[in-house]
């Protein structure tokens, strides 16, 4: 470094020393113990957010039971009968190429 630089920050540090601590404030302490000392009082649930936590849950059950039940639909909805899967081996012509049926 140089010569200026060096000048430079003695000056700046050296100016720190000057300087005056802040006043503090004398009840600082008190009021914090007192903040601490203070029972927590619990806050009461709201009653707007009950009632947006059951809307979403019903809709989201709702929605998974229906998705449910129409996944897991087994009937031919032209035929009426359940779709199994000698029926897919016929409508496909596997009868050459399966070999797993009993």
């Amino acid at each position: 470094m140089n010569t200026k630089q060096e000048q430079w920050m003695d000056d700046i540090m050296g100016s720190l020393q000057q300087m005056q601590k802040a006043p503090g404030n004398p009840y600082l302490h008190t009021r914090v113990m007192a903040k601490i000392r203070q029972p927590f009082l619990r806050q009461p649930l709201q009653l707007k957010w009950v009632f947006a936590f059951s809307a979403v849950f019903v809709c989201m059950f709702l929605l998974n039971l229906l998705s449910w039940n129409g996944t897991t639909d087994t009937y031919n909805s032209a035929a009426g009968q359940p779709v199994d899967i000698e029926m897919v081996i016929n409508e496909y012509e596997l009868n050459n190429q399966y070999t797993s049926l009993p």
